[in-house]
């Protein structure tokens, strides 16, 4: 059974918001931090596109765990969601 990207999203940060609470958080040093990812998750829908598809081709060497989301459908929906976070 395949489930949906957003349950396996949930099971990974579910523990993590059980052991790290809001208020313990830090807005600043997670707007530093996000300074990492900031390549790849503000990029244009159709580098999105490509690097959901195939990260680690995309990314040669990348460290990131995540497999990439070979539906194509599945990959307009992500991109969709994020663009509405603009």
């Amino acid at each position: 059974m395949r489930l949906p990207i957003s349950y396996l999203g949930l099971g990974i940060l579910l523990p993590f918001f059980a052991i790290c609470p809001a208020a313990a958080a830090d807005v600043e040093a997670g707007k530093a931090d996000f300074k990492k990812c900031a390549l790849c998750h503000t990029a244009d829908a159709e580098t999105l596109d490509t690097y959901l598809a195939d990260p680690r081709a995309t990314v040669p060497g990348t460290k990131m765990i995540f497999p990439g989301i070979k539906d194509e459908k599945e990959r307009q929906d992500v991109i969709a969601y994020l663009e509405t976070l603009k």
